[in-house]
């Protein structure tokens, strides 16, 4: 028996990467299964390059960003990883950069130095061309 923090939360996976990749049209269903489940968070370990994210909204679900914003609408927190294009500045990818998302970046503490920092590899802002701040938190993820 374990117990931690949340010892009644549920935890539910959806597969949406097989041995091809990650295809959009998956990564979306997964998203929509998640919304129609009834979910409270949705942990999105996935990025690509910055795109526009309003670049996608309208018409059909087809994109990441946009079913990540339909899950917004249906009352759903999407924390979501800030990329691994770090320490460039406009790095948050897609669909970090997303203003309906919680962008997280990995901290790091080298134990010598100051304190936590954010790691080397995690994506910075200012996100192109929204100029908004992200990430929008860091959490441990390097030691």
């Amino acid at each position: 028996t374990y117990s931690g923090v949340a010892p009644r939360a549920n935890l539910i996976m959806y597969k949406a990467c097989g041995a091809t990749g990650c295809e959009g049209s998956a990564l979306v269903a997964a998203i929509n299964q998640a919304v129609a489940d009834g979910v409270d968070v949705i942990n999105y370990s996935l990025s690509g390059d910055p795109v526009d994210p309003w670049l996608a909204i309208g018409g059909a679900i087809n994109d990441d960003s946009e079913a990540l914003l339909a899950a917004r609408e249906a009352g759903i927190v999407a924390a979501v990883a800030a990329g691994d294009d770090g320490p460039t500045r406009g790095s948050v990818g897609t669909p970090g950069n997303s203003p309906w998302v919680m962008a997280v970046a990995a901290a790091s503490h080298d134990r010598t130095g100051p304190g936590d920092r954010l790691d080397g590899f995690s994506g910075r802002g200012p996100v192109v061309p929204l100029s908004v701040t992200k990430p929008d938190l860091t959490a441990p993820g390097v030691s």
